[in-house]
């Protein structure tokens, strides 16, 4: 028995020295995760929109909710306004146009961008706001500034296709959703610096045809609007006229309003 003792103290050790290995990776594990809940926990101000709003448009403090997030969630929303730049936020005109409940963003309000005049509709004209896939945008054919033709399947005399529903519109801005790249045109998709990703057009519209164009788009399936890129820009007898075939289908909407989408057709 005598002669084991060794080995048994050997082993009581070796089984000691397990267990205290044990319990340091356990506690930095406990240490790690209480850093981690820590920075998850850490809570920042942020700006939301409290209601839809147009190109040109100054935001009032009414119009905008400041909201508590983590600050991990803010980071991963991207270049969003915090609750500290409220006062800039409601003393410059939106670049590009905010729908309710939705972060306000840098692109939204960029000072910069209020010093060009192509971004505003003119005096007479409205911005009309059409929502995209972003999943059907073939990137840049189509930038602010361009001229374009927005068509969607109709059905007329009984045949269903392809018809313009407003012809040679100008586009005001485009916003995009995607990696943190803002450029006037959208923002960059991961991985990909030929395309861009996006979200919502507004194009010019005569105020006195905008209420005819937005009843046609109720009568459009939100997959089947596209714009199609114009140059040169139409004739000025027809540009901006609603498509005389739709008429009729202008006078009244189809019912409840319908979020649009679609892509481009070049």
């Amino acid at each position: 028995m005598a002669e084991q003792a060794p080995g048994i103290q050997n082993t009581r050790q070796l089984i000691v020295a397990l267990a205290l290995g044990a319990l340091v990776v356990l506690a930095q594990n406990i240490y790690i995760s209480k850093v981690r809940q820590e920075g998850r926990g850490r809570m920042v101000k942020i700006l939301k929109v409290k209601r839809d709003a147009g190109i040109g448009e100054t935001l009032s403090r009414t119009d905008l909710d400041v909201v508590s997030i983590s600050s991990e969630q803010a980071k991963s929303l991207g270049n969003v306004v915090y609750a500290k730049d409220l006062g800039l936020a409601t003393s410059v005109a939106l670049t590009q146009p905010v729908q309710k409940n939705n972060f306000l963003w840098w692109s939204n309000i960029n000072p910069k961008e209020n010093r060009n005049p192509a971004n505003l509709p003119r005096p007479g004209y409205t911005n009309v706001q059409i929502q995209m896939d972003p999943r059907n945008s073939p990137g840049t054919i189509v930038r602010p500034g361009d001229t374009v033709d927005v068509l969607g399947v109709v059905t007329v005399n009984g045949q269903r296709g392809y018809q313009p529903l407003i012809t040679g519109v100008r586009v005001l801005a485009i916003e995009g959703v995607g990696r943190q790249e803002d450029t006037q045109f959208g923002r960059r998709r991961p991985n990909d610096s030929a395309r861009a990703s996006y979200a919502r057009v507004a194009i010019e519209v005569r105020k006195d045809i905008s209420t005819k164009l937005y009843n046609l788009l109720s009568r459009v399936n939100k997959s089947e609007i596209f714009l199609r890129r114009v140059s040169p820009p139409r004739d000025p007898a027809v540009a901006g006229q609603i498509n005389p075939k739709l008429e009729n289908l202008a006078e009244t909407a189809a019912g409840p309003s319908n979020t649009m989408a679609g892509g481009f057709n070049n």
